[in-house]
Order: C-alpha cells, then sequence, then structure tokens
C-alpha cells in the first residue's frame, strides 16, 4: 500500500502528510473522511505528485541505470536519446508452476532446487523422516509438461540420518556431473559428501573446521562444484574460496558480494561484487579474474547462464551479456543490457525474494522464497494466442499485494488473461489528480478497468455516483469466515462496495507508562516535554517521518462534515506536531540526520507506515515506540521485547490501516469474471498467501493458523 500526499499550506507552517486510508477496529470507521480528502485532491486546483514516504516527489519513467539493447548512445551514463528496444512485459507471460502435490500435508520442507544433467528443475524436499520412518530427503523433476513433478526418494543421503542438525542439508548438482550435498552436525559444523553409486564418500574439507586461523567454524553460504572438480564456497560474509576436489587445499579466494548471487557453468564462477556494482566472472580452473560485467544494482540480484549469454534478474528487469572470451576487453566494454522490462511480473517486487533464476533459451524459470517455495515460469506470448476471457485490474500506485493476489489468481484460471495497470504507468503527467481524472474519464466512457483498488482513490464518491457495485453476492460463501469487526466498517445497509484484501494495525510499545498519555496527541506532547528521559523518537529523526507517524496514530479531523477544510483543527495539529518535534529533537531534513540515525532506524526511505518504527525501543534507548503492525513477524517479536522492558503493547483506540481495498467497476465489461475475483481474492487459499509487510488477513482460520 502506498501513501499520497496532502499539502496544506497555512501561515504558520506547510508540512506534508501522507494520507492513505485507515479504518477503526470494531468502532466508526473513518475512511469517508479520507475518500473525501481524495476528492479534493483530484478536484483541486493544485494536485500533487506521487511521493514516498520521506516525502521526495516521484517521477515517471524507466529510470534504469542499466543500457538497453541494441542502443546506438549510452543510457547508463544519461544520454535519454537512447532507444528502448529491449522486449516489453506485455510480449511475455508468467505462468505459475503449482507446487508438487500433498507436499505440505506429508510436512515436507523445501531444501533447494537445480538444473539435472538433462536441463530439468528439481526441487528438493526434506521429509520427517523420524516422525513417518520412511526416507529423509525427495527430489521432485518437473516434467516437459511444466505442470507434473515425479517424485523420487533421494536414497544416496540416506546414511546421513541422524549426522545433522534438524533439516540443515542441501543437495547440488555439480558441473562435473555428479551430486553432492553439504550440511551442519549437531556441533555446528558443515561436512561435504558425493553421491558414490548408493552412497556418498566424504569430502574432508579442513578449513570449514575451527582451526588456529578461524576461532569458529565456517559458515558456507552457498556451495558448488566446477567442471573440473573444483569446489566454490561462498561464506555468509563476502568471500568466495575455490578448494581443490578433495578439499585438502585452498587453491584461491577473492572477496564477493551476497553468497545466493553464485552461479556457475562449466569451469566459471559468477557472482556480485562486494560493492553491488557489477558482476565478477571468474576462471575458477586456471585461478585468475576475467572482466566483469558493469552494473549498478540496488536490490536482489540472481543470475543465470545459457550457451554463451549470462541473465541478471532483478526488481528493474532481466539484463543480459555475451560471454566474450578475449583477453583485453575491460570490464567498461562488457555491458549489460536489458533483456526484458519487469512490468508488473513477481520479480519486480521490491519486498520479493527470487532464490533462483534459470534460463533455457528465452524462457525464464524463477524460484520464490514464499510460502512453501513458488516456481514461476517467464515464457514469450506465442502470436495469436488467445484467452477464455480478458480481466483488468487497477491501482493509483503499484502494489505488491495486487500483483501477489493476480500471479495466483492466474494460477487458478490460467486461461484468464490478467492485465494490471496502475496510474504511475499514465504518460504525459506525473500528478495525482491527473491520473484520477484520467480513470474517471475511462470509467464513465465505458472503458475502464473490472477491477478497482481503490487506495488513494475517491471511493465513497464512486459509491455515491454508482460507480461501484455490491459486492455481497460475490462474497457470500466466504462472508462468515472473514473478520467482522473489519467487515463491519465497509457496511453500507446490507451492501458492501468495498473491502480491503489486508490490513495493518497499529500498536504503542511502553515501559509501564500510563495509558492516559496516548489519549491525544496533546497529552503524548505534554508526555514529551514533561522530562528529558521521556524519549519516543531517537534524536536526529527528520520532521516529514515524524509528521507521517503523529498523522496515522492521531489523525486530525481536517475536513468537515460540509466537505469544507477545518483550519482551526489543522493548524492545532501543526502546532503540537511543532512541539513534538523540538522535545524530540527531530532535524529539517533526511540530509542532516545523523548516521547513528540512519544506522539504528534502518532508513532506506521507507517510514512508519512500512513497518519501519522509527525506533531504538529494543536497545532501550527509548521509552515509547509506535508501531506499524505489518503481520504476524511483528506480533511474534514484539510481545516478549515489550515484555523484557517492564511495558504492555497497547492498540491506538481500534485503529487499522486498510490495504488494498478492491471494488468492481459497475461499468465493467467482464463484471462476472470480476466477481471472479472478487471470490478468489478472500477465499482461504489466497488469503493465506504470504505477501511482505501487506498485512493481516481478513480470514479469521488463516489468523488461527498463524498465531499456532
Amino acid at each position: 500500500m502506498k501513501k499520497y500526499i496532502l499539502k496544506m499550506l497555512c501561515i504558520c507552517a506547510g508540512f506534508l502528510f501522507s494520507a492513505c486510508g485507515n479504518g477503526i477496529l470494531g468502532g466508526e470507521s473513518v475512511d469517508g473522511r479520507r475518500e473525501e480528502e481524495s476528492s479534493i485532491r483530484a478536484e483541486g486546483e493544485n494536485g500533487q505528485g506521487g511521493r514516498d514516504g520521506a516525502g521526495n516527489v516521484v517521477t515517471e519513467g524507466l529510470g534504469n541505470k542499466f543500457d538497453t539493447q541494441n542502443q546506438d548512445t549510452d543510457a547508463m551514463h544519461g544520454d535519454t536519446s537512447a532507444k528502448n528496444s529491449f522486449i516489453t512485459a506485455g510480449m511475455y507471460r508468467e505462468i505459475g508452476i503449482r507446487n508438487p502435490p500433498d507436499v505440505e500435508e506429508r510436512g515436507e520442507t523445501y531444501s533447494g532446487t537445480y538444473l539435472n544433467a538433462q536441463g530439468k528443475i528439481e526441487l528438493v524436499t526434506f521429509s520427517p523422516w523420524m516422525d513417518t520412518g520412511g526416507e529423509m530427503l525427495f527430489c521432485y523433476t518437473l516434467n516437459e509438461d511444466g505442470v507434473s513433478w515425479d517424485r523420487q526418494p533421494i536414497l544416496w543421503t540416506e546414511g546421513l540420518k541422524g549426522k545433522m542438525q534438524q533439516n540443515r542439508i542441501t543437495v547440488l548438482f555439480g558441473e562435473d556431473q555428479n551430486y553432492y550435498a553439504y550440511y551442519c552436525d549437531e556441533g555446528q559444523l558443515y561436512h561435504m559428501v558425493r553421491k558414490e553409486e548408493d552412497s556418498f564418500v566424504e569430502i574432508v574439507i579442513k578449513d570449514w573446521d575451527k582451526s588456529e586461523v578461524h576461532k569458529y567454524p565456517v559458515i558456507p553460504g552457498e556451495v558448488a562444484v566446477l567442471q573440473c572438480g573444483n569446489i566454490v564456497m561462498v561464506d555468509t560474509v563476502g568471500n568466495c574460496f575455490i578448494y581443490s576436489p578433495d578439499g585438502s587445499k585452498i587453491l584461491a579466494s577473492f572477496r564477493c558480494g551476497w553468497c545466493e548471487t553464485i552461479c556457475v557453468t562449466g569451469n566459471d564462477i559468477f557472482v556480485l561484487d562486494h560493492e553491488n556494482t557489477s558482476i565478477l566472472r571468474y576462471d575458477g580452473k586456471n585461478m585468475k579474474m576475467l572482466p566483469s560485467f558493469a552494473g549498478d544494482f540496488t536490490s536482489i540480484v540472481r543470475l543465470s547462464v545459457f550457451g554463451d549469454t549470462l541473465f541478471v534478474c532483478s526488481p528493474e528487469g532481466i539484463f543480459s551479456a555475451e560471454l566474450k572470451e578475449e583477453e583485453n576487453l575491460t570490464s567498461e566494454e562488457i555491458r549489460l543490457t536489458k533483456w526484458l522490462d519487469s512490468g508488473k511480473f513477481h520479480f519486480s517486487k521490491e519486498n520479493g525474494y527470487p532464490l533462483n533464476l534459470f534460463s533455457l533459451g528465452d524462457t525464464f524459470y524463477i524460484v520464490y522464497a514464499e510460502q512453501w517455495g513458488k516456481v514461476k515460469k517467464y515464457v514469450k506470448r506465442k502470436e495469436g494466442e488467445e484467452f477464455l476471457d480478458t480481466l483488468t485490474v487497477y491501482s493509483l500506485e503499484n502494489s505488491e499485494l495486487v500483483i501477489d493476489m493476480i500471479a495466483e489468481f492466474i494460477m487458478k484460471y490460467p486461461e484468464i488473461d490478467v492485465h494490471y495497470e496502475t496510474g504511475e504507468g499514465t504518460q504525459g503527467s506525473t500528478m495525482i489528480s491527473d491520473h484520477i481524472r484520467a480513470l474517471n474519464t475511462r470509467i464513465l466512457a465505458g472503458d475502464g478497468p473490472d477491477i478497482l483498488i481503490l487506495d488513494g482513490l475517491p471511493a465513497q464518491s464512486y459509491v455515491k455516483k454508482g460507480i461501484l457495485v455490491d459486492l455481497s453476492t460475490a462474497l457470500y460463501g466466504v462472508l462468515g469466515e472473514l473478520q467482522e469487526n473489519i467487515v463491519s466498517n465497509y457496511r453500507q445497509g446490507n451492501r458492501i462496495y468495498m473491502l480491503p484484501m489486508r490490513y495493518m494495525i497499529p500498536m504503542i510499545a511502553t515501559s509501564g507508562q500510563n495509558a492516559q498519555i496516548f489519549s491525544s496527541l496533546s497529552d503524548l506532547v505534554t508526555y514529551c516535554e514533561e522530562g528529558e528521559g521521556n524519549k519516543v523518537i531517537m534524536p536526529g529523526v527528520p520532521y516529514s517521518y515524524i509528521i507521517e507517524l503523529l498523522y496515522y496514530n492521531f489523525p486530525p479531523k481536517i475536513v468537515s462534515e460540509d466537505g469544507s477544510v477545518n483550519k482551526d483543527n489543522l493548524l492545532e495539529f501543526i502546532r503540537l506536531a511543532k512541539r513534538f518535534c523540538e522535545a524530540e529533537g527531530a532535524v529539517a531534513s533526511e540530509e542532516v540526520a545523523g548516521s547513528a540515525f540512519k544506522f539504528r532506524a534502518g532508513v532506506r526511505k521507507r517510514g512508519y507506515f512500512d513497518g519501519n518504527t522509527l525506533s531504538s525501543y529494543g536497545y532501550g534507548e527509548q521509552v515509547i515506540s509506535f508501531i506499524n503492525m505489518t503481520g504476524i513477524y511483528e506480533l511474534s517479536t514484539y510481545p516478549e521485547l515489550v515484555e523484557s522492558c517492564g511495558g504492555a503493547l497497547l492498540g491506538n483506540k481500534g485503529m487499522f490501516f486498510p490495504n488494498g481495498v478492491i471494488g468492481v467497476n459497475a461499468y465493467a465489461k467482464q463484471k462476472n469474471l470480476a466477481y471472479r475475483f472478487i471470490e478468489a481474492v478472500f477465499s482461504y487459499e489466497m488469503q493465506r498467501i504470504h505477501s511482505s509487510n501487506a498485512g493481516f488477513s481478513l480470514y479469521g482460520k488463516v489468523l488461527s493458523e498463524d498465531a499456532t
């Protein structure tokens, strides 16, 4: 869920307020007020552009730092005349591959993937053999139909039973065409074995043990084996080691980036460098560094090689580079070019976590670390390819939750093509108000999207104008399973025109303070001014982050019942916010924020609303912390932390923040298909899907399962 900015001008001061909808748990909904504010933004004279959590303007455009294919100019060095000749996302399809059947029911856990000698994906699982009395590891091979899996036990590892710590074992297929495994024993030491007929032989790598050089055991991050038999290991702190085939010698080592970026083919090692600026290429047989591939990565990358081409996948897209052997080439001459735009594919998510990338020509497979582990296939659309129907989903800004829901829907209904549109893709304007006007024009002309994600849109106005339809029929089968204290905020009589797919809960961690100090912003400010020890926010936090936090937890009633702006309430909020900032040692901008704040608070242009508490509560430097609970992780972490601080975890007057408020366009061309999408989104199967930082499920059974 993104934030949208409401800029209020007054004589005393001007602040940026993030204006995303919120609601009340078990109480009166404030969605109406927030939607009216959205209408003001859409219809006012001074529409504001989209901004991030720090209040920075978000501009349109691709903005990638890589070259694109077949360009005569250098886009990486700022020449904007370069032509975007890469493959657009619309020319590819994302196809979800269902996990092997009954894997979760059998209690098997994901343990890794690789390509076998035939170029097929093999997926390894760890079975609860101590409970079942059966085999320990299983291999699932994806068949050529791309749908079904063949299941076989990995019998050569049976002799390792009882030697390892829980399920800490990884199986791999080496470039030398042998199977290997490495595992951790009860003493926290790692071992490596190679398949030998129906059993295994151990490869003793002494460097992995404690020694005079290492006072601690080495923790292998990723291990691979080259064609020549040399063993490659990247540890968890950015060191790559090459060992002899018997493990007795360290042949070479070099610094590198994160271990999971490693990819080997033949005798070549590819891995992200330590500064995230390029892909290293190392000859693991002749022990020499080859020219690297220039890039500038800001997020997760995964590598794969097919033939003579290196592929790099990141949220910006899939990039490629031809593998050349010329000795005189420099890194500046070997540049990554964009192969495929990321569009709204699953790997475009900043919060996603791909584990593996496999390239087979112009077809790609990506394994994601979500739920049990998911495999998705990316394949070129066929000319004249037809679908049973086409559904269009729209949101004002890109939503990773929506991407997740669409991906699951496509898995369930592969015969339906789904197009995801956002206001961010609108050409010619960066104004939110312009995006809304353009959407309204399309809707009234009968050319609008079928599904509307209403975050930031004037939803209540849409209801009054008959743009949204009643969802009660579509929700009939599951409505009794959804949390009524959430649903009740969206009932209008016996009708429901919209409903959030997820919700977040604002909470306050105390150190034993009286809950009365949180009853209003005025009471909290008075508490902060009473003494130097009453720290709520650590020194050096930018004003913009604090305003966001205060606005969401103590929302002022800016819009009166008649729709006018209540200047008195606005001015009072600004005065109180100013006093709070002064008492807490806030700074004017992020640029002057202290390095300690950036390190300890984990600031990455993300604020309170994304679950970042901007807090040193856990270090004892703050006595109070405001937390936006974005999922089960926070609820499993903070209760114990709060107890250690002698405090309590309090709800904030029953408030909640909806995420992904969804509705159906009354003028939709595919209304029945839109109803089917609503049914799927609120089904048990899709409500239990983990979507990073998206919030809690509305499905009561899912919450009960998460709690246990």
